[in-house]
């Protein structure tokens, strides 16, 4: 029985995926680039008058986007210890007697 459970076809590999901070950076980069085009077409010069600021919008938008990736991350590992020290705080409380009977603490997510 083994040999059949072992003949039988694998899942295939699942496609590769970007980095988590590939994603954000070239978003941001797209937007950089957007906004300069936008604001050629709004005051109606050819879109790309100036190629280099072009460059340094698409540059200034990889950086925010990346920037922003990591915040979100640092706020979710922060929110994770505080979780795990209110936790710790709570039962050293309840050891010591300083609960209320009502208390409701709210859930960690």
């Amino acid at each position: 029985l083994r040999h059949r459970i072992e003949a039988l076809p694998q899942p295939l590999p699942q496609p590769t995926q970007l980095p988590d901070m590939a994603t954000p950076t070239m978003v941001g980069a797209f937007l950089g680039f957007s906004v300069q085009c936008l604001s050629n077409a709004v005051r109606k010069y050819p879109l790309y008058r100036h190629p280099w600021e072009h460059l340094l919008f698409m540059g200034g938008g990889a950086v925010l986007g990346k920037e922003l990736m990591a915040f979100t991350e640092r706020q979710k590992a922060l929110s994770i210890e505080l979780d795990a020290k209110v936790k710790r705080l709570q039962a050293e409380g309840e050891a010591k007697g300083f609960t209320r009977p009502n208390m409701q603490y709210p859930k960690a997510h």
